[in-house]
């Protein structure tokens, strides 16, 4: 009897044995999987160590594989949730390759929606952006007015405004309008450096002069508001007007304004109501405020009047087509 219960014992133990065997088997094979998983993430020159992910797969985080059951947005919100960009990760990439992306409109993917496009596009900016460092540090001028912006917009690198900055100061030697533009934009509005609205005025003003109808606007802008100077009315309607004979709309309001308000200049409605149908010309009429604008100068004005500055813009707007076509 005992035996027998000794011989059961043995084979119970043995059949234990073979089921933990198996299930050990199980996992490895599983673990194999995962491992794969994981080299599945790799694209280009795209590692797991760059996508964040290099102990993932041994942790088994979500993020081993990141496409499998999971919607596009679902796969930005995993992403998300370890301070990995999608676009950078090329995530994304693998799951379109595969054929797992679900269609999915909601918040999270609105701005991602064509994801392998993007990742393509993330490779090629780092590939372009190493290649404007290198110009840019050899004294291309115009390299470094591109490094800037990619510095900006982090386009094949991080953001860095502080960078976007020093790279624009060592750029605006070139003598470069829209260098000068932006230079002065980033004082203006104090990215990546302070905010210093007399070296901002200074360096619209060296644009100005050189005919950027939105530098010319700008220096108008800060003579009206006293913004880096005292001031100035009579400067303001100057660079404002110059400005409008470029056809840009927002002076043309500021005109009608400064003629509405005798600002720099002596109250002339007819004027103002000549600017105020421009600008409307310019924005489409899309601005409510504007009609209401011309419905009160109309009051101030006689029907004759009224038809003589009609016809008049008129002819200014079909010049505007014609410079457009």
């Amino acid at each position: 009897m005992k035996l027998e219960i000794l011989k059961g014992e043995i084979i119970n133990i043995y059949s234990l044995i073979i089921i933990i065997s198996l299930s050990m088997t199980t996992i490895n094979i599983a673990q194999d999987s995962k491992s794969n998983d994981c080299q599945k993430c790799l694209l280009d020159s795209v590692t797991c160590a760059e996508m964040g992910i290099t102990n993932s797969c041994s942790k088994e985080s979500p993020l081993y594989d990141p496409c499998k059951d999971k919607t596009c947005g679902e796969r930005c919100r995993v992403c998300s949730s370890e301070d990995v960009d999608c676009l950078e990760t090329a995530v994304i990439n693998v799951c379109n390759t595969e054929g797992k992306c679900k269609p999915d409109t909601g918040a999270h993917c609105k701005e991602k929606q064509e994801y392998q496009y993007d990742i393509q596009k993330s490779v090629v900016n780092r590939e372009i952006f190493k290649n404007t460092l290198n110009k840019a540090t050899g004294g291309d001028s115009k390299a470094q007015y591109q490094l800037a912006k990619m510095y900006y917009l982090g386009q094949g690198t991080q953001k860095s405004k502080k960078k976007s900055f020093e790279w624009t100061k060592i750029a605006v030697n070139n003598g470069n309008i829209n260098v000068q533009e932006y230079l002065a934009s980033m004082y203006f509005n104090g990215q990546g450096t302070e905010k210093n609205d007399e070296k901002a005025l200074y360096w619209f003003e060296k644009a100005a002069k050189k005919g950027s109808k939105t530098a010319q606007d700008a220096v108008a802008s800060m003579y009206y508001n006293g913004q880096g100077t005292l001031k100035n009315y009579k400067k303001a309607f100057k660079w404002f007007k110059k400005a409008s004979k470029q056809g840009y709309a927002k002076s043309h309001g500021m005109l009608a304004r400064m003629y509405y308000k005798q600002e720099g200049v002596k109250r002339n409605y007819a004027k103002s109501y000549e600017h105020t149908l421009i600008m409307m010309y310019l924005n489409k009429g899309k601005d409510s405020n504007i009609q209401r604008s011309i419905d009160i100068l109309e009051k101030k004005l006689s029907k004759k009047e009224i038809e003589k500055i009609n016809k008049k813009v008129k002819k200014i707007a079909d010049k505007l087509n014609k410079s457009d076509l």
